[in-house]
């Protein structure tokens, strides 16, 4: 562009779709044809989990690793080696260094993360059914999965706040039903 920087836009999907074709061909599982085909549709995403200059907040790392499940860590490492080979000779060690220490950051946010996940439910569907008056079905569901990022993220530690956040999760899917 004007400014001497390299871009190709779409190279993400592109890559993706190159890649489970060149998998496919040589006969590697749809597992693995599946697995490399999400690491590079989405090895940028982890650069666009704040703006620049900004760390991500706790809710996009939670996501990025929801999102992305058992190949969070492998996308992670992808975008430092899309990193170094956009820049090859010319790459900038300040902004490497930045990059590495970007990325040291999202997996050391992650873990505790983990770790409040999957200690004991503050709620479960049942309690949400009682307490809201709700009858079974995807809304459920739904609030489950706000509270269970509330847990991660560490703004519900208890089941007063799980219900809470429930609550106004709720309310913003049926505002005229919660009154």
């Amino acid at each position: 562009d004007a400014t001497g920087r390299t871009r190709f836009f779409g190279h993400a999907e592109l890559g993706a779709e190159m890649a489970t074709d060149a998998l496919a061909a040589i006969r590697f599982s749809n597992k693995e044809v599946q697995s490399v085909a999400t690491l590079v549709r989405y090895h940028l995403r982890p650069t666009q989990l704040a703006a620049s200059g900004q760390a991500p907040t706790g809710r996009a790392i939670f996501r990025f690793f929801r999102d992305l499940d058992g190949l969070a860590i492998d996308t992670l490492m992808l975008s430092m080696a899309d990193h170094l080979g956009a820049r090859g000779p010319l790459l900038h060690l300040p902004a490497w260094n930045n990059h590495v220490a970007y990325t040291d950051y999202v997996i050391g946010q992650h873990y505790p993360q983990a770790e409040r996940r999957s200690a004991e439910r503050l709620l479960t569907g049942r309690d949400l059914m009682a307490a809201l008056g709700l009858q079974p079905g995807p809304l459920v569901g739904q609030l489950l999965a706000a509270v269970d990022e509330a847990t991660a993220t560490g703004a519900a530690r208890t089941r007063e706040q799980a219900l809470a956040v429930a609550a106004r999760h709720l309310q913003r899917k049926r505002p005229a039903a919660v009154a």
